[in-house]
């Protein structure tokens, strides 16, 4: 991963932008649309607590930076973020979108899972690209891309026909039940109530209820 900063798009990702901190690249064989990592850029790192605190500050700036450009972008329903470097040691974090419909919704996801065999067509991955761009604006700061946050939704591929493309193209999405438990206290009726007795919070009976219209756990 060393030898790739500062040279663009390669064989497995689609440059976005470059940061103070970091490179950002879009994963070219993703089922999540806007799958995306950071890859520190002044040389080897391995650990991110081998980092000063200048720089630890701005790298992890720019990670949710990137978040939140991918969240405003794509309207996922939750953000992962996952520094490993098992395989490839050299700082990089997966700033992975997750969405209802992906293959491992409301848990966590395998990589076999993530990845896909064939890779997203080429104009579908630059036309993101440039959309992440254009939120990010040079990574000026967490700041700015909070601001442009509005802009990016109000876009016709953030719940349009770009973002429908991206996913029917990179997600072979398993439609799964859903489900979500909600506790829900039990109050007696007034006619039910005994007046000699007083019942405290901690003692109130619950009954837990299921529910599969759009949650999922969490």
């Amino acid at each position: 991963m060393c030898t790739a900063i500062g040279k663009g798009d390669n064989d497995f990702l689609v440059e976005v932008c470059t940061g103070n901190f970091g490179e950002v690249y879009l994963e070219r064989r993703s089922r999540l649309p806007g799958y995306c990592i950071v890859v520190w850029k002044h040389g080897h790192i391995a650990e991110p607590a081998d980092l000063d605190p200048a720089q630890a500050s701005g790298y992890w700036n720019e990670v949710l930076a990137v978040g939140r450009a991918v969240r405003s972008f794509f309207n996922p329903v939750k953000m992962n973020y996952m520094t490993l470097g098992n395989t490839v040691p050299h700082l990089h974090t997966h700033v992975v979108p997750r969405y209802l419909d992906d293959p491992a919704p409301g848990g966590p996801i395998a990589w076999e899972q993530i990845h896909s065999p064939e890779p997203v067509p080429e104009a579908v991955l630059h036309h993101q690209a440039t959309g992440l761009r254009e939120l990010l604006g040079g990574l000026a700061s967490a700041s700015d891309v909070t601001g442009l946050r509005d802009r990016g939704r109000s876009r016709a591929w953030v719940s349009g026909p770009g973002l429908a493309q991206s996913k029917a193209t990179m997600s072979s999405a398993i439609s799964l039940p859903l489900q979500r438990r909600v506790i829900v206290p039990v109050v007696p009726l007034p006619s039910q109530a005994n007046p000699s007795s007083s019942t405290s919070p901690e003692e109130t009976p619950r009954i837990t209820v299921s529910v599969s219209e759009g949650g999922w756990v969490a």
